[in-house]
């Protein structure tokens, strides 16, 4: 009878830790999955994001019989300042992309993210009351601001595929500010075309 108590302790004993290694087996696995998936959301985020503010640098001719510079080439604006709705229609996707997203964004992203919003709504409060002639000329204007607005944008996405791509949501958090301060983001504003050209001269 005592050795059938060890034998059965031995099987018993076998089995708890069959029971643990299969536990802990199932929990990594669980946890890997969340995390490819949570991994693979974050990396949709940026391409969404990418795809979209890359547009602030695709030019097209202005349509003005004179639409030729000093240097004879043709004069170009952004195409989302085509028309209004263009504009309204780029700001309302952007504004769609960071509220589903901006969870997955890091500091920097969000930051700029909302320093464009600021700088086109500036642009927008121009341009909705400009004749059609002048709103060539305003987009003409300020074309190489949407320039620099991606580039900078891009330099703040650049990171995350060069050396955070596998990386969750590390550089973030609630207790971050998501803004410029209001400092910066006047003199960087008072420093585009938009605000010597035009804002500052109204």
């Amino acid at each position: 009878m005592k050795e059938i108590l060890i034998s059965l302790g031995g099987l018993i004993v076998g089995s708890f830790l069959t029971l643990i290694v299969q536990f802990y087996l199932s929990k990594k696995q669980t946890e890997l999955s969340l995390s490819e998936k949570m991994i693979e959301r974050r990396i949709n985020a940026y391409n969404e994001l990418y795809e979209k503010v890359k547009e602030l640098r695709f030019m097209m001719p202005i349509m003005l019989i004179n639409n030729e510079d000093e240097n004879e080439k043709l004069k170009r604006k952004p195409r989302i300042l085509l028309d209004l709705e263009s504009l309204d229609d780029f700001i309302n996707k952007t504004l769609d992309i960071y509220n589903r997203n901006s969870q997955w964004f890091s500091n920097d992203v969000v930051k700029e993210i909302n320093y464009m919003q600021d700088y086109l709504l500036n642009v927008r409060t121009i341009f909705q009351d400009l004749t059609k002639e002048s709103k060539e000329v305003f987009a003409s204007d300020i074309k190489d601001d949407f320039i620099e607005l991606g580039t900078i944008i891009d330099k703040a996405i650049l990171p995350f595929y060069k050396n955070k791509y596998l990386k969750l949501k590390e550089d973030i958090g609630l207790l971050k500010w998501h803004k410029l301060r209001k400092e910066e983001t006047l003199k960087r504003i008072n420093n585009t075309i938009l605000a010597k050209k035009y804002i500052n001269q109204r």
